[in-house]
């Protein structure tokens, strides 16, 4: 149990993650089954942080995890990856209704004023989705190309949601990537 949930947010760990994305994509591979999966970063969690101080932060993310794990499907999944980064895990899904799934999340987790010390305040996620697409692909090359999609909505202003492309990769991307800072 303690390898498969984050003990601070609740959501399921890193290492279950790559348990869980490893069957996914095994499944596809044999059967055509499609998934998508979500990488989900905080805005300006460094700021909250600096701001509210650490007990905030953390509050901020195990709301978020609540908040995420109440309004998806039983098969979807929340995972923490990093710091402030998750992962939803969306089987039988399709990117353009992951993409939907995670901008109603998104819409509505920036709704909710979190309570802080006598004040509300809005907290918000930038996202990318990514839907398997080629038998050959690996899951770091998924993680990779989600990652990059939600940094391009960081890059976009922030609080949205951006699918994966294939012009995310070229060169004159990585480098405009090198502004954002979060």
């Amino acid at each position: 149990e303690k390898l498969l949930k984050d003990c601070l947010t609740d959501a399921y760990s890193r290492y279950y993650f790559n348990l869980r994305i490893a069957e996914e994509l095994e499944r596809y591979r044999r059967n055509d089954t499609i998934f998508s999966i979500a990488f989900i970063d905080m805005d300006h969690y460094k700021q909250i942080n600096d701001e509210y101080g650490h007990q905030t932060g953390d509050y901020v993310l195990k709301e978020l995890v609540s908040y995420i794990s109440n309004n998806i499907r039983k098969c979807d999944s929340v995972y923490r990856y990093g710091g402030e980064e998750f992962i939803i895990l969306l089987p039988d899904t399709v990117e353009e209704k992951a993409y939907m799934v995670i901008d109603r999340l998104r819409h509505g987790f920036s709704e909710k004023p979190m309570r802080i010390g006598g004040e509300a305040i809005h907290v918000t996620f930038s996202a990318g989705i990514k839907q398997v697409s080629d038998k050959n692909e690996s899951i770091d090359e998924i993680i990779n190309d989600a990652d990059k999609a939600m940094y391009y909505a960081k890059k976009l202003g922030r609080n949205r949601v951006v699918g994966y492309n294939e012009e995310m990769n070229v060169e004159s991307f990585k480098r405009t990537m090198l502004i954002v800072d979060d």
